[in-house]
């Protein structure tokens, strides 16, 4: 009995692990001063075009994300602790040229 216990608390334990690496939060846009000097982000709600081309990206590089509200992204705490990765993202977000020539079908 004792045992079965063990064990069972043990699956408890990895399922709370699993399910905390999966855990999301809010993308915020990455931006930089005009002199780069201060980091600074949006707010997460994001107008349509600004939704549709950063889940283009996000789907370009094969990012986890779930959407909220048809104007929210939620990525991984993994991908949000990566700020220059993020600012990259939202840089190629707002790039047409980059955008046109980067679908992924």
């Amino acid at each position: 009995m004792i045992e079965l216990s063990k064990k069972v608390t043990f699956l408890v334990l990895v399922l709370v692990g699993l399910s905390s690496c999966n855990e999301y939060v809010e993308y915020k846009p990455h931006y930089l001063s005009n002199n780069n000097e201060h980091k600074y982000y949006g707010k997460p709600e994001l107008d349509s075009a600004e939704f549709h081309n950063t889940i283009q990206v996000l789907v370009y590089y094969e990012e986890t994300f779930k959407t909220k509200n048809s104007n929210v992204i939620l990525i991984t705490k993994q991908l949000s602790n990566d700020w220059e990765l993020l600012w990259n993202y939202t840089t190629k977000a707002q790039d047409e040229d980059w955008l046109k020539t980067h679908k992924k079908e």
